[in-house]
């Protein structure tokens, strides 16, 4: 604890992602006022004690809509890290197992993904399906899998080369075993850095 103390930067990253999730969790709660509610008498009004950072050209309460879209935006960018996460290191486990012609294939597949501008991509794939949350989802996930599946492989090839995995398959460990005991675990901590 001491050491989070003496980390300015860590303390000010903390706070604000804590203060973020919190308004976007509670806020709604405490602060009752409807985001999609018009009132035309508050067109444009400033702040007040009633709408405290002031209402948009439609009279809706500005903060209702920012602690609203908070909710949203860390739900939706929850989700997405987590589908990036699983699929992202999947693919990078599968190229770094298999070795060879198999990694040389999905590496350049994922080179070309990333070839293509992210927000580019992203945008595309969203006027592609359609407008919804789960379209939404499934765009922003189609980009950012492509970080945790070079992480992965990345960290696979090099604890694959270590004593304890190379003990632990000459005394005849599978495949999957080898990478759910024994090299995912050291893979955590820089995917946990990457989501």
């Amino acid at each position: 604890m001491k050491s989070f103390f003496r980390n300015p930067s860590l303390a000010i990253g903390v706070t604000i992602v804590t203060s973020t999730v919190l308004a976007a969790i509670i806020g709604p709660i405490v602060f009752r006022t409807d985001p999609l509610s018009i009132d035309l008498a508050n067109i444009l009004a400033g702040p007040s004690r009633a709408h405290p950072f002031g209402c948009d050209a439609l009279g809706r309460d500005i903060l209702a809509r920012i602690l609203s879209g908070a909710r949203l935006s860390l739900s939706i960018s929850t989700v997405v890290v987590a589908i990036s996460l699983v699929v992202g290191s999947l693919i990078g486990a599968t190229a770094a197992l298999s070795g060879g012609r198999i990694d040389n294939l999905i590496m350049r597949g994922v080179d070309i993904v990333l070839a293509f501008p992210g927000i580019l991509l992203a945008i595309a794939l969203a006027a592609i399906l359609g407008p919804g949350l789960i379209d939404l989802v499934i765009a922003l996930t189609a980009m950012g899998w492509t970080g945790y599946a070079r992480i992965v492989r990345g960290e696979v090839l090099t604890l694959r080369e270590r004593e304890y995995v190379l003990a632990a398959e000459t005394l005849g460990a599978n495949r999957s075993r080898l990478l759910m005991r024994h090299i995912l675990p050291g893979v955590v901590g820089p995917l946990a850095v990457q989501a």
